[in-house]
């Protein structure tokens, strides 16, 4: 048997066909398998790969959008409840000073006017817990001791002087070392949650999902070019570009939202803070005119305290128009009566502090005007938190349908390509 030597120029595959076709039974003569193509099984990963980039940071975007608004709807309620905690406090001081008004000269407009005062801060409590359910804890506290202080000062206004005298005295006692203690922890958690603005993680997340994202996209163009010989994919462009303005749309959003919830930088918190101050700073200088009179005890330095409770209602009316007139009235009558209580006049001091047209009336009319500015601020958070959670609303649509698109051109970019390699 010869052995042929194989030529130099004769490949292995027809080596292999020609040591196949001497076989005896030509049915075995079978060609050896090619390599399967990696390429259509690359181009599905890389399909996946943009889909997942576009569905966590559309889904980011959108959760941070849609969670913002949520902490919009809050805002208002903030404003309220400071500005029901203001009128809560006013109500007590001057139900306890209609108390004092009625020991200086017994009068049944006065004793009305406590019961009438006691009322409302009931209401405003009632209506404090019903608005914030969070905040029940430390209402609870200002429910009971307002019990107390409502038998308290019934008693005053219902007993002999001596008995009158010592329940308002613990009326008194009550209110500072009770209800305002509790007030000013309710309003220092109010003042904290609103200057906290949204949860500060969403701009983090935002970025690096928008990183994370956009590097997967840019991977996969890059990827896919590299196979097809093609630079750019139409489908894959029209899906980075999705993406890009899901990051910009999230980050609008976050910010939009940030502005709004800064409600600690806000004039309708800053109107809230300073007409609650002018109203607890002049009811409780009438509250010290009031008991100097009844005690008969005043001093030089007694006034200059009135003049500094007093003080931030001057603030309040330097700020706010509206509320001038009556503040200016106040603190002129009450530094009127600071002088006659410096000469212990007490049956003048008595009789002005008592007159139903003198102090009383314009307290009564800065009460007012107090109210309606109070009400305008509450309103005017409202409506600006409300139009900014409008747009937020529009920009969660917008999110929804730009990832829905993203993903519909990622899928049909890469498809196109895979049909090729059918």
């Amino acid at each position: 048997m010869t052995n042929l030597a194989q030529p130099p120029n004769r490949s292995a595959k027809l080596t292999h066909l020609i040591a196949q076709s001497a076989a005896p039974d030509l049915a075995e003569i079978a060609l050896p398998a090619a390599p399967s193509s990696q390429t259509p099984q690359l181009l599905r990963r890389y399909q996946l790969l943009a889909v997942i980039a576009l569905l966590i940071l559309g889904l980011s975007a959108i959760a941070a959008t849609v969670q913002l608004r949520s902490d919009l709807t809050q805002g208002p309620g903030i404003v309220d409840q400071y500005a029901r905690l203001g009128s809560v406090h006013s109500e007590l001081l001057s139900a306890g000073n209609a108390a004092a008004r009625n020991l200086l000269a017994a009068s049944a407009t006065d004793r009305k006017e406590v019961s009438s005062h006691l009322s409302n801060a009931d209401r405003l409590i009632l209506q404090a817990t019903a608005e914030r359910p969070q905040d029940a804890d430390q209402l609870a506290v200002l429910s009971t001791n307002l019990i107390e202080y409502d038998r308290l000062l019934y008693t005053a206004t219902t007993s002999d002087t001596t008995t009158a005298t010592a329940s308002l005295s613990r009326a008194d006692q009550l209110l500072d070392d009770q209800l305002v203690p509790a007030i000013n922890a309710l309003r220092a958690r109010l003042a904290a949650e609103a200057g906290a603005g949204s949860w500060p993680g969403w701009g983090w997340l935002l970025a690096v999902t928008a990183l994370a994202a956009l590097a997967l996209l840019v991977t996969t163009s890059i990827g896919t070019a590299r196979i097809t010989h093609r630079y750019l994919s139409r489908g894959l462009v029209g899906a980075l570009l999705a993406a890009i303005l899901l990051a910009v749309l999230g980050a609008v959003a976050i910010t939009r939202a940030d502005n709004a919830l800064n409600l600690d930088q806000s004039v309708e918190v800053n109107t809230t803070v300073s007409i609650a101050a002018a109203r607890s700073g002049l009811n409780a200088a009438d509250r010290l005119q009031l008991r100097g009179a009844l005690a008969r005890q005043w001093s030089s330095s007694t006034s200059a305290t009135v003049t500094t409770t007093s003080g931030p209602a001057q603030s309040t009316a330097d700020a706010y128009a509206v509320m001038r007139d009556p503040i200016v009235a106040v603190r002129q009558s009450q530094s009127t009566i600071n002088s006659l209580l410096e000469r212990h006049d007490w049956t003048q001091a008595s009789k002005r502090l008592t007159a139903t047209k003198g102090v009383q009336a314009e307290l009564a009319a800065f009460e007012e005007a107090a109210d309606l500015e109070t009400q305008s601020a509450a309103a005017a958070a409202v409506q600006a938190l409300g139009a900014t959670a409008v747009v937020m609303v529009i920009l969660a649509i917008i999110d929804t349908l730009l990832l829905l698109s993203g993903l519909v051109l990622a899928i049909w970019g890469l498809d196109r390509v895979l049909r090729e390699y059918r």
